[in-house]
């Protein structure tokens, strides 16, 4: 067999990510970070018992929009009559 048949491609200069460092970069919860890997809305690896994201990942979740979704809405105000 020849060097690299048969084998996946990698990518070296894909830089990889832990949840923690995720939702450090993302500003959210780490629970919230697998959350979103468990529900598909965030693509990872399963490395052993952890997960890895890529850099390109975390900007295809971002161009998603999902953030946006996380921005609370502003609440209902009535209008007081005077």
């Amino acid at each position: 067999m020849e060097k690299g048949e048969g084998m996946a491609e990698s990518r070296p200069e894909e830089q990889y990510f832990t949840t923690a460092e995720v939702a450090k970069i993302l500003k959210l919860n780490p629970f919230t970070v697998l959350v979103y890997i468990r529900t598909g809305k965030l693509r990872a690896s399963k490395v052993g018992k952890s997960y890895r994201i890529t850099k390109s990942d975390i900007d295809a979740f971002i161009a998603r929009g999902y953030l946006a979704a996380k921005t609370p809405l502003t609440p209902n105000t009535k209008e007081t009559e005077q």
